[in-house]
């Protein structure tokens, strides 16, 4: 996508490929709600094209006489493809006119369907209003008490796997802004924190099973083979993981493949191993 020439404001500019008007600029001066409104109210056919962050990701709401009639960020499309996008507080824009989108996703009016996602964006604000600041990391607290009070959902399960000790409050929400109320719900139940716990892995002591045995090689440098030789029955998993100077969290998602491939048992500590999932 092209950088625009005033990233400061929007610009529209007179397009001599296309004779018709190119409107461009950065989400953090004009939020996409904004410039929905200003393409509808010009009735313009063409494609909005969105782009943010360093991996450069891509999406695009494609405009039919100003109704918005399909919006795309792979693998999603439609309705909750253009709420999601919604959210996106920075990045940059392009409309691009000329002939209609060549998909259909969305049949509501424009209307309607801005005025669900600023509902939806004001649900949002409200959740992280009650969250620790966007560039903090959550980690899952893995208290046996607490987890066993707990009645956790499928999706509340998920988003504490996503808790890797790498993604910050604002990654996990704009990779999935329905994770803000989950995440809510996972604080408040003390299963989600921004301090760090790993005490519980004290207590677990890994060990080779005949198959981890097979495997073993002194000289791979992937973490899981590394862990694989640390664990020897005798050291501590929280022991095993210092030893190799990872992140925790690291080395626990390593550990827990490692059971779950059935390359390592459980020596001692068997209800806290079960923490690792």
């Amino acid at each position: 996508m092209a950088e625009p020439q005033n990233p400061g404001t929007r610009r529209v500019t007179q397009s001599s490929l296309t004779r018709g008007l190119v409107i461009q600029g950065n989400l953090e001066d004009t939020p996409l709600p904004e410039t929905i409104q200003f393409i509808q109210s010009l009735r313009k056919t063409g494609q909005l094209a969105l782009e943010r962050g360093s991996d450069r990701q891509s999406a695009g709401i494609g405009f039919l006489d100003g109704r918005v009639v399909h919006a795309f960020c792979p693998p999603l499309a439609g309705e909750a493809c253009f709420h999601s996008l919604l959210t996106w507080r920075s990045g940059r824009y392009v409309f691009l006119p000329g002939s209609p989108p060549a998909e259909s996703s969305i049949a509501r009016d424009t209307n309607a369907l801005l005025l669900d996602g600023l509902r939806l964006l004001d649900e949002l604000e409200r959740c992280l209003a009650r969250l620790p600041p966007r560039g903090t990391i959550l980690f899952r607290r893995r208290d046996r008490r607490i987890v066993d009070r707990a009645h956790l959902s499928f999706a509340h399960l998920r988003q504490l796997r996503r808790m890797d000790g790498i993604r910050t409050v604002g990654d996990m929400v704009d990779e999935e802004p329905d994770a803000a109320q989950l995440l809510v719900e996972l604080v408040s139940a003390g299963l989600a924190s921004p301090e760090p716990d790993h005490r519980f892995a004290e207590a677990i002591v890994l060990v080779q099973t005949l198959r981890g045995a097979s495997r073993l090689d002194p000289q791979a440098q992937d973490l899981a083979s590394r862990l694989l030789v640390a664990c020897d029955g005798r050291r501590s998993l929280s022991t095993a993981i210092r030893l190799l100077g990872c992140a925790p969290e690291e080395g626990l998602a390593a550990a827990d493949y490692l059971l779950s491939s059935r390359m390592l048992s459980v020596r001692q500590g068997a209800d806290e191993a079960r923490l690792l999932t």
